[in-house]
């Protein structure tokens, strides 16, 4: 075996490795803080049976619930998919019935800003580029232009236009949901914040600012307490009761724009909310109240829900004491936690299901609250690994929240394999009792935009050691994909990361919705080189083939002149007598 040959061999092996270990789903490559979770093998029906491929069936769902409604530069998911055969529980009000089918066509802003974290996280940029695009539509078109944005809109016509094609009307009177809320704007400025930073794209972190001075001028609220008020209800009446979990994503997001542009008004906003926050916490019982009922600074009592304790410990709003987040795990787990059994419509055998109930007042396993604490459970146990003996509980049950959505994912009734319902109850997971002051709202056991992406940032996050997989972290630290549509390019920079994962990041190429690795493109260029050295190759041996075969007809030429038994006859070469193409005849003189 020759150099040339030997080099060929070597080139092809390298290409075939490169092209049999590319991770197909993730764009940046990290290290797992947890070998022994790792790439557990479960997993939807779709795919191989891993974390990885039960987070891209829930992308693939996301993107589905986007396609389904909506015109292709500016859509929303779908939050709820309710099939045209799905049966309401017969004690379900007539009214409530006719309400509940009109779900189908809602696209709540909360829902959707989480669903284009996950799809940025999994390297969708494409599809979170038309969400923070129609978002962007929202707050700059909305009837009150003052930056507002209404909880949830219609998602067959996010966006209308005149008779001609010409003009957006405004959103205000095209939202399925006028009520303005604090929280969920919040949600929207976290998503674009994240997309500004993928894109450097001002417009995205314009419409978050706009929104952003909507909450801080017209919400705050000066009171001992300090924080910001709940927003208005659908007739535009101001509301002034507060939430924890408003309060803690307002911080998240005021922190999130101090990051990207280091103006002190925002550092004010993360500590009036975070002032909120940590009043909010009492020290008899070890958990967050869910708020106030009015303006007054007394906490609001009945019932008590997991997302105060669970989204305060994810948003950092209450750094007072970390004994506080331990105590408020603890609680959800005590007095919340649940299990719910389903015999699979299949095999006929009984699927457990382990999670948390929406609030002391609820029934019926919460599917959103379960991920959300399955990812708090997951960080927590890894923040005080080794320095307190709640760490192997807190691991424990996230891992049995985790087990959970997958058994979702995969046994669900109403699932479809990539999704997660947002129950498994056949009653469905009901927020409180109906007799209570707040409005009673029950989550159907149907396929759900937000138990979904809250489920992908948790298997994200048990399986990556990501802490931007927390859709409240500061994303201004994380290592940025700069992003254009159709061709982006990310860059690799050091991540300002306060914990000691094994965080790296590789450059990528993005063209449309997929993705390819940077040794993927090498891969193909030494592919090429392997297919031109092989064309050059080939070449050469029939150069030499020719060359051989001239030789030999010279070498028979030559023997027939000088054969035994030849007369002797004086014969004098000349060049014409010579093969012609042979280099070494001597030339005639």
């Amino acid at each position: 075996m020759n150099t040339r040959t030997l080099v060929l061999a070597v080139i092809f092996l390298i290409v075939c490795s490169t092209y049999a270990q590319i991770p197909s789903w993730l764009q940046v490559m990290r290290t797992p803080w947890s070998q022994s979770v790792g790439d557990k093998k479960i997993g939807c029906r779709n795919k191989s049976g891993s974390y990885a491929g039960a987070i891209d069936c829930i992308s693939t769902f996301l993107q589905d619930q986007m396609n389904m409604k909506g015109t292709p530069e500016f859509s929303l998911a779908q939050t709820f998919r309710i099939g045209w055969d799905y049966v309401f529980p017969s004690s379900m009000p007539a009214q409530d019935v006719t309400a509940a089918y009109t779900l189908g066509s809602r696209a709540d802003v909360h829902d959707n800003a989480l669903a284009a974290m996950v799809l940025m996280l999994n390297g969708k940029m494409d599809e979170a580029r038309t969400i923070c695009d129609t978002f962007v539509l929202m707050v700059n078109l909305d009837s009150n232009a003052d930056g507002r944005t209404r909880t949830a809109y219609y998602a067959n016509s996010p966006v209308q236009r005149d008779y001609d094609g010409s003009t957006i009307l405004t959103y205000g009177a095209n939202a399925i949901d006028q009520t303005v809320v604090t929280g969920n704007m919040a949600y929207q400025i976290l998503a674009l914040g994240r997309f500004y930073l993928h894109t450097h794209d001002y417009k995205y972190l314009q419409a978050a600012i706009k929104i952003a001075t909507f909450i801080k001028n017209n919400l705050s609220v000066n009171t001992a307490w300090s924080g910001f008020s709940d927003g208005y209800d659908v007739n535009g009446t101001f509301v002034s009761s507060r939430s924890t979990e408003g309060n803690a994503a307002v911080f998240a997001a005021a922190r999130l724009l101090y990051g990207i542009t280091g103006d002190a008004k925002w550092s004010q906003m993360m500590t009036s909310a975070s002032v909120f926050v940590s009043n909010m916490y009492t020290s008899d019982q070890g958990f967050y109240y869910t708020g106030t009922a009015d303006s007054s600074d007394k906490w609001k009592t009945t019932f008590p829900t997991s997302s105060a304790q669970v989204w305060t410990l994810l948003s950092g709003a209450d750094s007072t004491s970390t004994d506080r987040n331990t105590n408020a795990l603890n609680w959800v787990l005590n007095n919340l936690q649940i299990t719910e059994y389903q015999t699979d419509d299949i095999t006929g055998n009984t699927i457990q299901y382990s999670g948390v109930l929406f609030s002391t007042g609820g029934s019926g396993l919460s599917s959103e609250q379960t991920a959300s604490a399955a990812l708090a459970l997951s960080s927590q146990s890894y923040t005080i690994l080794g320095k307190d003996k709640n760490s192997a509980v807190f691991k424990a049950a996230s891992e049995k929240f985790l087990t959970t959505l997958i058994n979702m994912q995969t046994y669900a009734l109403r699932g479809d394999g990539h999704g997660i319902v947002a129950a498994v109850n056949p009653s469905g997971s009901v927020t409180w009792p109906s007799s209570a002051a707040n409005d009673n709202t029950v989550y159907q056991p149907v396929l759900h935009v937000a138990s979904s992406a809250w489920a992908a940032l948790a298997l994200y996050y048990i399986r990556s050691g990501n802490d931007f997989a927390n859709p409240y972290a500061d994303y201004s630290k994380q290592s940025i994909t700069l992003y254009t549509p159709n061709m982006a390019v990310s860059k690799s920079k050091t991540a300002d990361l306060t914990t000691n994962y094994d965080y790296t990041i590789e450059y990528t190429f993005s063209i449309g919705a997929s993705t390819i690795s940077l040794t993927m493109i090498i891969g193909f260029f030494v592919l090429i080189g392997f297919i031109v050295l092989s064309v050059l190759n080939i070449k050469l041996y029939l150069k030499n083939k020719e060359v051989v075969k001239e030789n030999a007809q010279e070498m028979e030429y030559f023997t027939r002149l000088q054969s035994p038994g030849t007369p002797t006859v004086a014969v004098t070469p000349t060049l014409a007598d010579a093969p012609r193409a042979n280099p070494l005849w001597p030339r005639e003189e």
